[in-house]
């Protein structure tokens, strides 16, 4: 089974400044043992230098036993989560031609990209992690930095919006409480600070089929009681929406852009794979189930709730008895078992940069300083959660900033370098879309949420207002 060391070397390639990370062996029948473009001299005797740098990486490699079928389940369970809580919004924003053409054109680059990167991890086979690879084609140690920053800054604003929807839930599940938004999810910070002290994942697999299985238990509730109330809907849905602005344009854009960001992954669960060849299997399988499940989400979700869509969706269940808090149950514990998972990523990767020599120290200096850099992010977290408190425009802004990047820059770089600029002419057209896509994303997108967000506080009142 795939440990969370995959999960958890998301952090942990290379750190600011270009460090070098652990690594896992190369491939069968690949004899490219380092970067393409490492800008590192190499010494007087570089086979002998690659020999002893194979050896170290064959000594810390994390065991190669994932089935390329637990890949794909992997690959589903990364993807399918906050999200896709949020994909009615985008289908209220521009109607249905546009938002069936964003879900089929965000799942075909996002499929295509992550096939980049397996083609480059067949050049570079040490390239583990997106920044690691960066490092070992690119070489050059401003991108790494580059790379690692939109990383972790990634981490941190997806765990601020896990920590918004816990404190959500928590207003929903204890629906007769009268607290503001800020102080419920307080309260989920500070339930997440002790278990988030847990600092060996390894031991906790079996959360990830947990994580899995509540997300789909509260999807399942929210969408039965859709499909039961739907004769008694007033929803008005359009083929095009005629009032769309730019901002609802690029918000939905964004929107779908976040729910399908896995790339940022896939190179950490081919280093643990049995055959890594057989990586594009993993697709094969987890794609039709990941578009099924957007499609089935987002037409039911806008068929009932029509313009009206907006936020999560497990807000338009209030009121239903104990169902409503059953769904609101089962997406609290998917929050937490995610944050956990990814707090505990970018928590380590912080305590790397801060304090390496005591990253694995189990006595109590290491414990203090774990604790103090598990604090710093779950703070950061709740700021985060509180200072764009809803969270579809979180979403929107975390899709247009950091996804055009993870999702689409990152793979297209490592992938041209480690081909060292010899592709195809259809590539080039490909990546000439790929990329305008991402830039037009990226600077309009990201001005899009911002206006959203400064209307919202206009409107509903300063961040940290009850």
């Amino acid at each position: 089974m795939l440990s969370h060391q995959s999960l958890t070397r998301v952090g942990l390639d290379v750190e600011a400044g270009g460090e070098q990370a652990e690594q896992g062996p190369a491939d069968e029948n690949q004899g490219n043992l380092g970067g393409v473009n490492s800008g590192k001299k190499m010494s007087d005797h570089p086979y002998e230098e690659l020999e002893e740098r194979r050896t170290s990486l064959d000594s810390v490699a994390p065991p190669r036993r994932a089935h390329w079928v637990i890949v794909a389940w992997l690959q589903l369970g990364a993807t399918i989560g906050a999200g896709v809580l949020s994909i009615g919004s985008a289908f209220s924003e521009v109607g249905w031609v546009l938002g069936l053409f964003f879900l089929f054109l965000g799942c075909s680059m996002n499929v295509y990209c992550g096939m980049l990167l397996f083609w480059a991890r067949n050049i570079v086979p040490s390239g583990i992690g997106i920044v690691e690879m960066s490092h070992q084609t690119i070489g050059k140690g401003w991108w790494t930095v580059f790379v690692s920053v939109v990383l972790h800054s990634y981490l941190l604003f997806c765990l601020g919006a896990f920590v918004l929807i816990m404190g959500t839930t928590l207003q929903e599940i204890f629906v007769d409480t009268a607290l503001c938004s800020p102080i419920w999810s307080l309260i989920a910070s500070i339930c997440l600070l002790p278990l988030i002290q847990l600092r060996n994942l390894n031991s906790l697999r079996w959360l990830l089929w947990i994580n899995l299985a509540s997300f789909y238990g509260c999807i399942f509730i929210v969408l039965v009681i859709f499909i039961q109330r739907m004769p008694e809907s007033t929803a008005v849905t359009h083929i095009i929406r005629q009032d769309m602005t730019w901002v609802m344009f690029f918000g939905a854009m964004s929107k779908v852009s976040f729910a399908y960001m896995v790339t940022h992954v896939a190179l950490n669960f081919m280093a643990e794979m049995e055959k890594v060849s057989e990586f594009p299997k993993a697709f094969l399988l987890s794609t039709p189930l990941q578009l099924g499940t957007y499609l089935f989400i987002g037409v039911v979700a806008y068929l009932y709730l029509g313009d009206n869509a907006s936020d999560l969706i497990t807000e338009y269940i209030k009121g239903s008895g104990g169902w409503s808090i059953a769904a609101a149950a089962f997406l609290l514990v998917h929050m937490m078992i995610s944050f956990l998972i990814q707090g505990n990523v970018l928590s380590r990767a912080l305590h790397q940069r801060v304090c390496k020599r005591t990253i694995n120290c189990r006595k109590f200096e290491g414990k203090f300083h774990w604790f103090l850099c598990t604090f710093t992010v779950v703070a950061g977290c709740y700021l985060i959660a509180n200072a764009v408190p809803i969270f579809d425009q979180l979403i929107s802004l975390i899709g247009s900033l950091q996804s055009p990047f993870l999702s689409y820059v990152f793979p297209i770089s490592v992938y041209y370098y480690a081909k060292q600029g010899n592709i195809s002419f259809l590539e080039k057209c490909l990546f000439a879309f790929i990329l305008t896509y991402a830039g037009v994303l990226f600077f309009v997108g990201t001005a899009a949420s911002f206006v959203a967000i400064s209307e919202t506080i206009t409107n509903a009142g300063k961040p940290f207002a009850c």
